[in-house]
């Protein structure tokens, strides 16, 4: 496979992919905007050290909630799996 047939492969095809790239585009830039403007105003209310606390916290937990969930979910099914095997 060339270069280039690999890249016309990975382009997006048809209008709808182009509304769904701008949607999504529209999507991430008002996310970046309400983040900005309450980290502003949340600082302005408790102070620069405690907003940045609060914003990492979040941050840190969105970066790590589903491999939490993941190691949870395999650590309930192999109770589960054991609790099922005779003499385990």
């Amino acid at each position: 496979m060339s270069a280039a047939a690999g890249l016309s492969a990975a382009a997006p095809k048809g209008r709808a992919s182009v509304g769904q790239d701008r949607d999504q585009a529209l999507a991430v830039t008002f996310a970046v905007l309400l983040l900005t403007g309450s980290v502003l105003f949340v600082s302005c209310w408790v102070g620069q050290l405690a907003t940045f606390g609060a914003v990492a916290v979040l941050v840190v937990s969105a970066y790590a909630a589903p491999g939490v969930a993941r190691r949870l979910a395999v650590r309930c099914a192999v109770c589960r799996l054991l609790r099922g095997v005779p003499g385990a």
